[in-house]
C-alpha cells in the first residue's frame, strides 16, 4: 500500500479522482489526505538505535587497500570515500572513487531493515567494473565486535556463484576497517581476499556518540553496536561499562593487526588500548585483592567468579585470558597469586571448550596470547606463545 501511495503521488493522479461516490459520480466524504499519511509513515520510520552504527560514518574518508587473490601478487591501492545521510538519516550513501589513473568508482546504499523477521542491516552496491549490483546482509556480532554482512556474487565470466562476507569493525570514530573473504572454489575455507582501512579526514562529519542508551530492546541494541567502537576521550571510558570495555579492547586490538594501518594510527590506537584497559583494571568486577603468605596485601590479579566465567560470551572470555596472560608477566607474584591465575585459567579454558569446541578454544586463546605481547607497554620485552594447560 505505500508503494501505491507514493506511485499514485509521483505520477500526479488527483486523489478526487480516485475517491468520488461511484453512485454519484460526486466526490466522496474524504479520509486522511495523502499529506497526513506521508507525514504519519515517516514519523513511524524515525531512525532507530541501530541507525547510530551506521549513521556515525558520516563524512569524508581516505582508505587504502590490499588485496591477496590467490595465486596472485598482492596488490594495493588507495582512494576516497564520501559518507553522507540520505532521508532522514534512514540510509547512508557511500560514494567511492580510487585514486588510480581510470579512476575506479564504487556507489553503496546502506540501511537496516526493521520488519519483522528481516531486522538486519544491508547494504546494496554498483560500481564501474560491471552491469549489474550485489547486495549483503547481516547483523552487528557482539562476540566478535564487527558488522558481518554476507552476499552471493555471480560472475559473469565464468558462470559460478561465489559466497562472500564483508567484516567490518570501528575501533575508534576516525577509523574503520573492512575484510572481505569469498569461499574460492576448492578452499576448504573462506578467503581472506581483501583489507581496507577508511580514516577519517580531519574535520569531517559528525560522528555520533560512542555510549548511547542502553534501555534499548531491538534486535542489535544500539549499545551493542557502541561496544565495538572504541572511545576515544576518558569521560567515554568512564561511561562504558564492564561487557563494552572487553568489546572494544577486542576491537582495538582486532584493527591493530590489519597491515595496512598508518603508523600514526597505529599509534593512536595503542593509546586507547592502554587508556580502555587501565579503566577495565580499575573496575571493582575484574580484579581482587591477593593477601601474601606473610599478611601484607599484594598487587592484585585478574579474579572471575564461576558464575562470571559461565556466562562469558567469546569476546569476555578473550579478554579475560588477556588479562590472565599479562599479568602472568608480572615479576613478583608470588605462589598463591600463580595458583589463582591458573585455576582461573583452566576454568576459562574448560568453558570455552565445552562450549565451541577444542579447536575454537584454543584459537581464541592464540588471539589472546597475541593481544596480550601486543598490549605491553615495553615493547622490548620477550613473550613466549600461550599452550592450553600452562
Amino acid at each position: 500500500m505505500r508503494y501505491l501511495t507514493c506511485l499514485i503521488a509521483v505520477l500526479g493522479i488527483g486523489i478526487d479522482t480516485l475517491a468520488q461516490d461511484p453512485s454519484t459520480g460526486q466526490p466522496a466524504d474524504q479520509g486522511p489526505s495523502l499529506s497526513d499519511m506521508m507525514s504519519s509513515a515517516m514519523t513511524a520510520t524515525e531512525p532507530l538505535p541501530e541507525h547510530d552504527l551506521i549513521r556515525s560514518l558520516a563524512g569524508e574518508w581516505r582508505y587504502v587497500i590490499e588485496m591477496t587473490m590467490p595465486g596472485a601478487p598482492v596488490m594495493r591501492g588507495a582512494g576516497t570515500t564520501s559518507v553522507m545521510e540520505i532521508m532522514g538519516g534512514r540510509f547512508m550513501e557511500l560514494r567511492s572513487k580510487s585514486s588510480e589513473k581510470d579512476g575506479f568508482e564504487n556507489l553503496m546504499l546502506m540501511g537496516y531493515d526493521s520488519r519483522k523477521g528481516k531486522q538486519q542491516y544491508f547494504m546494496l552496491g554498483v560500481d564501474s567494473l560491471g552491469h549489474y549490483y550485489v547486495d549483503l546482509h547481516g547483523s552487528w556480532s557482539p562476540d566478535s565486535a564487527a558488522l558481518i554482512l554476507t552476499g552471493t556474487e555471480h560472475d559473469p565470466a565464468t558462470g559460478v556463484d561465489i559466497d562472500y562476507r564483508q567484516v567490518f569493525r570501528f575501533p575508534g570514530r576516525d577509523v574503520m576497517t573492512c575484510e572481505v573473504f569469498m569461499d574460492m572454489p576448492g578452499s576448504a575455507e573462506f578467503v581472506r581476499v581483501a583489507g581496507l582501512v577508511y580514516q577519517r579526514v580531519e574535520g569531517s562529519g559528525q560522528a555520533a556518540p560512542a555510549v548511547v542508551a542502553k534501555n534499548t530492546t531491538t534486535t542489535a541494541s544500539a549499545a551493542a553496536a557502541s561496544a565495538g567502537r572504541a572511545p576515544v576521550t576518558a569521560d567515554e571510558i568512564e561511561a562504558m561499562d564492564r561487557s563494552e570495555l572487553l568489546n572494544a579492547l577486542t576491537s582495538i586490538a582486532r584493527a591493530r593487526t590489519m597491515p595496512e594501518l598508518e603508523a600514526a594510527s597505529r599509534a593512536r590506537l595503542d593509546d586507547q588500548f592502554r587508556a580502555t584497559l587501565a579503566r577495565l583494571k580499575a573496575s571493582q568486577r575484574p580484579y581482587q585483592p591477593i593477601s601474601s603468605p606473610e599478611g601484607k596485601t599484594a598487587a592484585s590479579v585478574p579474579g572471575y567468579g564461576d558464575e562470571m566465567i559461565r556466562n562469558m560470551s567469546r569476546s569476555e572470555a578473550r579478554a579475560a585470558l588477556n588479562e590472565i596472560l599479562t599479568a602472568r608477566r608480572i615479576p613478583d607474584l608470588d605462589d598463591s597469586q600463580k595458583a589463582v591465575l591458573k585455576t582461573t585459567f583452566d576454568k576459562i579454558m574448560k568453558q570455552l571448550r565445552a562450549k565451541n569446541g577444542e579447536g575454537a578454544a584454543q584459537a581464541i586463546l592464540d588471539s589472546a596470547a597475541k593481544e596480550s605481547a601486543a598490549s605491553e607497554v615495553d615493547r622490548g620485552r620477550t613473550t613466549t606463545p600461550a599452550k592450553q594447560g600452562d
